[in-house]
Parts: structure tokens; sequence; C-alpha cells
């Protein structure tokens, strides 16, 4: 699964370090280790416009410690991890849009099992949602049924297990209903929007509960 750019989480990044922000993997070791054009750390020196505060926070490389939380607020809303989520409640649903073996824009169903917080230099922190997700490959015909009203999916497998990461504003959250029509580990799909939330990006609350 092909995530959407970094590029719309962190705006005002230059977009010469566009290319090394793709890589979840690569920034959970630290940009240091990336190979790029130029060095940042020498443009910061010299006071290059082309590198900001936020671009020299991320190239520095993260705190060694991970951070940890069952529950983060984005944009005014609320997500739980699974484990968190009680009988009363289901807020570690989600879906995100991405590509699937070059088959164009899929959405991706899941459920949050961690949040995880990054923090970098000068109070810079980049947040991600650590996901399982369902396998509804349509080629399998077993995993997805759609019709005019109602999206059900079958949540007894997984894939994508080495492409767990996600940024929050990536996702969507979704409920997860029992489809008495279909049976046993069939769902059907409820986007939420809560009331009183305007759908505007860019604005996040990181803390814990």
């Amino acid at each position: 699964m092909e995530s959407v750019s970094w590029d719309a989480h962190l705006s005002s990044i230059s977009k010469h370090y566009e290319s090394a922000l793709q890589s979840r993997s690569d920034l959970l070791l630290g940009f240091e280790k990336i190979d790029v054009e130029d060095d940042i750390a020498t443009l910061y020196r010299e006071k290059s416009t082309r590198v900001t505060e936020e671009l020299y926070a991320l190239a520095s490389g993260p705190d060694a410690r991970v951070f940890s939380c069952p529950g983060c607020s984005v944009n005014g809303v609320r997500f739980h991890t699974s484990t968190r989520d009680g009988d009363a409640t289901q807020n570690c649903g989600l879906f995100v849009k991405g590509n699937h073996e070059g088959d164009g824009e899929f959405e991706f169903y899941g459920i949050i099992t961690d949040i995880i917080e990054l923090k970098y230099i000068r109070d810079n922190q980049v947040a991600l949602f650590k996901c399982e997700w369902f396998d509804i490959d349509n080629k399998k015909r077993v995993g997805r049924i759609s019709d005019q009203y109602f999206t059900s999916i079958n949540c007894s497998k997984r894939w994508y297990k080495n492409d767990p990461f996600v940024l929050p504003e990536q996702a969507r959250q979704v409920f997860y209903v029992a489809d008495t029509k279909l049976g046993k580990d069939w769902f059907a799909v409820q986007e939420f929007q809560h009331r009183h939330i305007l759908d505007a990006p860019d604005v996040e609350s990181f803390g814990t509960d």
C-alpha cells in the first residue's frame, strides 16, 4: 500500500526533501541516514532559505525513545486503539485511500492497534497510527461486497502486515456493524462525520487519556 504524500502533512517543508519523506522506515531510523542531494545540516548552518526549521528538525532525526498512547484527537475526532476501546465505544476503525498492485485508488479498511508519537528537536513531533488491515482484495471476491446502500467487509483475514503505519491526517473514522445477512466475520462499514465538526485539515492535538 502506498500512502498519500507526506507533503500533505508537512506543507511548509521544502519539496526538495519530499522524496526522502516517502519511506516510513527511513523516518523511524532517522533522516540523517538518507542520502540526499545536499546536506541539510550544512544548508541550515549556511542559513539557506531552502531549509526550514521543520525540515532541519526532521533531518536531525527523532528521539530514540518512541512514545505510545491509547488515544488522540485529530481535527476534533477522537481515535482510540483497539485495546482501549470497550463495549460502549468503537473509535478504532478507520479507512485510508492508497494504491494496491497498480490498480489505482483503493480503500483500505482496518483498526488502530497503537498510536505512536515521534519527537524531534524544538518541540516538533509526528504522530503515526499503527494498524491492522482487513484483507479485502476484490480479485479474491471474498473480502468485500458493495451495493448502492452499503459496503460490507470480511474481517477474518489480514494483509499488508509489513505496512502498518499511516498518518492520522490520512485516516477517516469508520464503525463496523455486524452484518447479520452475510453472517459470521462480516461487518457493514459506516463512515461517521461527527456533529459540529468541520472537515478542515491541518489541525491536530496529541495526548494521552
